[in-house]
């Protein structure tokens, strides 16, 4: 099978999205995500150096996202999506998927150093987001939603 059929590595996560947000950010480096673009009204990320910020759709979003590292981005993506393209560095080789405030839950990815391109797509579609039904019940669910997007990047050579 081609290597470009198939992303080199990828992982699944749930990441909190506090002030309806979440990150992938290099976060070993000597940046800061402080120090990327703000974040226009009608954007879903924006990236520079270090890595992005990625907005969900609201306080109740629970986003599921799945970050791909690919040879080459592909072509194809997730339909009913907002779409965003950009740039980002990552100068020590890892990137940390999480919330802003850090979390033990945070998951990192391993990449090489350098430029990437990155494509993401947050699914418009709006799914009922299911409670831990041992802990609580269907009333206390005050409108969570999961919202699924798709990140993927590929070194710049």
């Amino acid at each position: 099978m081609s290597e470009d059929v198939q992303p080199l590595a990828f992982i699944e996560h749930h990441p909190p999205s506090d002030f309806n947000q979440f990150l992938l950010f290099d976060v070993w480096s000597s940046l800061s995500y402080d120090h990327l673009p703000s974040i226009a009204s009608e954007k879903i990320a924006v990236t520079g150096p270090g890595g992005g910020i990625f907005t969900t759709q609201g306080d109740l979003a629970r986003p599921h996202v799945r970050l791909e590292h690919w040879q080459r981005l592909p072509n194809d993506g997730q339909r009913e999506s907002d779409v965003f393209e950009g740039q980002l560095t990552c100068e020590t080789g890892k990137l940390l998927l999480g919330g802003i405030p850090g979390s033990p839950d945070d998951i990192a990815i391993d990449i090489d150093p350098g430029r990437y391109a990155i494509r993401a797509w947050r699914s418009r579609i709006q799914r009922e987001y299911q409670l831990d039904s041992d802990i609580f019940e269907a009333e206390d669910n005050p409108g969570y939603f999961s919202e699924h997007w798709l990140i993927r990047l590929a070194k710049i050579e």
